[in-house]
């Protein structure tokens, strides 16, 4: 190969070189680009949730310490923050969305597939009521959250036990209501005893739906050792 050549190679390999460098900064930069447009559209919708909430607070907020917002955000929580832990929850399920995010607006039950009203295993309360019986249920939990700081974890458990049963009886939503409950459940754990909800509190099923077969009846010990056994 001649010095000519060589030299005429060199170029086209510097060439080949630098146009691949352009081709992937150029891909970098779009990646980056659609990442943060992603981050910005987050923040937006983030931001104006916020400015919802701040705009519209609920009846039962009050002026509290800043850091329960943020550290113990379920001590100050509100109906539109449940309802938006709904639409968070159920991103990956085929829920029509009319109802994400939004309390029932019809009567259901609970039973088998084929079970009727009359022979439900329990028949939650009317829609009309669910508002009402949310902001209760907040307000509760908003004290009995004050009082629970600090306790016996055996105090603690008991209380999250009667936060979770609490908020099924309601069954706000049309679907769904268990992983709301559980999720709000975990977080209220992590408040108080700074520890999480793992998967062994729903990994028995029929022990899960029997302990809260027997919070129907007003015993809440089975909820409470599932609890227990599931905090790591």
């Amino acid at each position: 190969m001649t010095e000519s050549e060589q030299w005429a190679f060199w170029s086209t390999m510097n060439y080949d070189v630098v146009r691949k460098l352009s081709e992937n900064e150029r891909r970098r930069d779009a990646q980056m680009k659609s990442m943060q447009d992603t981050l910005n559209k987050l923040l937006a919708r983030t931001t104006a949730i916020e400015m919802n909430l701040h705009g519209s607070p609920s009846s039962l907020q009050q002026t509290r310490p800043p850091f329960e917002s943020v550290e113990m955000p379920t001590a100050s929580f509100s109906a539109s923050t449940v309802c938006w832990l709904h639409r968070l929850v159920t991103e990956d399920l085929a829920l029509p969305e009319a109802v994400r995010g939004r309390f029932r607006g019809v009567q259901v039950w609970i039973g088998s597939a084929d079970s009727s009203r009359e022979t439900a295993r329990y028949v939650p309360p009317p829609p009309e009521a669910v508002p009402g019986l949310i902001d209760e249920w907040l307000e509760w939990w908003h004290e009995h959250h004050r009082t629970l700081r600090g306790q016996h974890k055996e105090d603690v458990v008991a209380g999250l036990a009667e936060l979770h049963h609490r908020f099924l009886t309601i069954h706000p939503f049309m679907d769904a209501n268990g992983r709301v409950a559980r999720s709000i459940t975990d977080q209220a754990a992590r408040e108080l005893l700074n520890e999480g909800l793992g998967r062994e509190f729903i990994e028995d099923a029929q022990a899960y739906y029997a302990a809260l077969a027997a919070a129907d009846r007003g015993d809440l010990k089975p909820l409470q050792d599932l609890i227990k056994a599931a905090l790591q």
